[in-house]
């Protein structure tokens, strides 16, 4: 009889079971070997662990290394070109909006939408320009574009040259129509008196609020913040006043001999950091 037929007839003998069983058993060599590939195998994959954690250690420190050389070339751009910070992600959220914004067309522009990330205090998401806007207090309907930390005092001064353009130009006519006889000229004196009236009132009444804002240390935007606030109750708390004579020098330079001059001189702030009061 064959050693197959042996096997398949004795299937269900115990002993047979039990030598078959001992016979397959490893002998010392056999053991000596498994647990050398064991080791070998644990060794290699320690190996590799430690390869790929390396490796995931560079290069992160690559990508850190990477977003801060963006981070100052954005930077540097901002300063140079657009005069914004641009961040290098965001994730965008609404945040509440005060509902005097919505009164006007570039209400929606003004509206700050932020989420996490890296983000300069008192600064305001352009969704056109995709950037974050420095310490930005409106947009501007008569300049089309952001007034902010960079152009506010140039902002400033054209208001005030306007509203004295304005003062002079009404004298001037007033004592012109006195001495004046042809009507023709009569009557281009007073549409350019009303003309003027009209500019005065308008640019006067909002250089005095500008004023009046630079006196607190406030944009236009948190001024509309701290009005809704208000009407709801809450109360506001302004830490960036910190006297009237400081917060002149913030929004128009420490140097005041050059306050009436077109020049950006002695500028308190970058627009990245503000100093805040101790109340």
């Amino acid at each position: 009889m064959s050693e197959d037929q042996k096997g398949l007839t004795n299937i269900g003998n115990p002993k047979y079971i039990q030598n078959k069983s001992e016979s397959n058993l490893p002998t010392s060599a056999t053991s000596e070997t498994i647990e050398t590939r064991i080791s070998e195998n644990e060794l290699n994959h320690n190996e590799l662990y430690s390869e790929a954690k390396s490796q995931s250690a560079l290069k992160s420190s690559l990508r850190e290394k990477e977003d801060n050389l963006k981070t100052k070339i954005n930077k540097v751009q901002s300063n140079l070109v657009y005069k914004c910070f641009v961040p290098l992600s965001y994730r965008e959220t609404i945040e509440e909006v005060p509902p005097n914004l919505f009164d006007f067309p570039i209400g929606k522009e003004q509206h700050d939408v932020w989420g996490d990330g890296p983000r300069p205090p008192r600064s305001r998401y352009s969704e056109t320009f995709h950037a974050l806007i420095l310490k930005a207090d409106h947009i501007c309907f008569l300049v089309g574009n952001f007034v902010a930390i960079k152009n506010y005092k140039f902002f400033i001064l054209s208001l005030f040259y306007f509203v004295l353009n304005s003062v002079f130009t009404i004298v001037i006519l007033i004592d012109y129509l006195f001495h004046v006889e042809e009507k023709e000229l009569i009557f281009l004196s007073i549409f350019t008196g009303v003309l003027s009236v009209i500019f005065f009132l308008f640019l006067g009444k909002l250089l005095i609020t500008h004023i009046y804002l630079i006196s607190k240390n406030l944009t236009w935007l948190e001024n509309l913040k701290k009005k809704n606030k208000i009407k709801d109750g809450d109360e506001f708390e302004n830490i960036y006043n910190l006297g009237c004579w400081k917060n002149y020098k913030q929004a128009l330079g420490r140097y005041w001999i050059f306050w009436f001059l077109p020049i950006n001189v002695g500028m308190v702030s970058d627009g990245y950091s503000f100093p805040i009061n101790n109340l």
